[in-house]
């Protein structure tokens, strides 16, 4: 036997099985590859998506809370009756508390805090407001502006950090 044929034989072995590791690796990547991109895409179809929808409408919420029961609270613009108060002002917290009650499992024990005592302060101006109404005898509750505007204030910041789109990139890399 010639020696050279041997060898050529043994190169063409060798890459067959070279080619076959690489291709089993490869394909190995590529499997890894995909499923990664798999969990990324449940991860924002069932996390991301739902936690954004539900911080969306509770900063929608807060802030129509605000400006609406704000300038309802005012002695010249109070609603004229109890109709024009649940239309007006009650539907406001009502609002804010389906909002926060939704998003509140995307809150830490912390975040929950701070938009738990703007949910307290709405109720404080609400009910201000209905303890106001014309005709009522019931005694009057001035309103607390200052611990409204404060809660507000921190309920925004929070709210607006949340979602921040750096802060939405960090959780869908997570």
């Amino acid at each position: 036997m010639n020696p050279a044929p041997q060898s050529v034989f043994v190169v063409v072995l060798s890459l067959g099985v070279a080619g076959s590791l690489l291709a089993a690796i490869l394909s190995w990547l590529g499997t890894r590859f995909h499923r990664r991109s798999e969990v990324r895409k449940w991860r924002a179809d069932f996390y991301i998506h739902p936690k954004l929808d539900a911080l969306r409408k509770m900063h929608e919420a807060t802030v129509k809370a605000h400006y609406g029961i704000n300038m309802r609270a005012a002695a010249t613009s109070l609603p004229a009756s109890l109709d024009e108060y649940r239309t007006t002002v009650e539907a406001l917290e009502r609002d804010f508390f389906e909002a926060f009650s939704l998003a509140a499992v995307y809150l830490d024990e912390s975040q929950a805090v701070v938009m738990s005592e703007f949910l307290g302060c709405v109720h404080q101006m609400s009910t201000s407001i209905w303890s106001r109404l014309p005709g009522s005898k019931r005694a009057t509750e001035e309103p607390e502006f200052r611990a409204f505007y404060l809660s507000y204030s921190r309920a925004h910041t929070l709210l607006t950090g949340l979602l921040n789109p750096r802060q939405l990139l960090e959780d869908l890399e997570e």
